[in-house]
């Protein structure tokens, strides 16, 4: 094995920032995800009132 081959199976923090950085570009840009999150925080918030609605007062 040579050098160069161990230097290309090691990812740089560089590499990883990039990664994340597309990775969250390509999820702003989809609608459809956007949709399904938003979908997330309104079921989320169906949850918590009707949670709230067996508390005590």
């Amino acid at each position: 094995m040579t050098a160069g081959a161990v230097h290309a199976q090691t990812p740089t923090i560089s590499d990883s920032l990039a990664l994340d950085g597309t990775i969250r570009a390509v999820l702003d840009a989809n609608p459809a995800i956007t949709t399904l999150e938003e979908e997330v925080n309104a079921a989320a918030s169906r949850v918590t009132q009707t949670r709230g609605a067996f508390c005590p007062r």
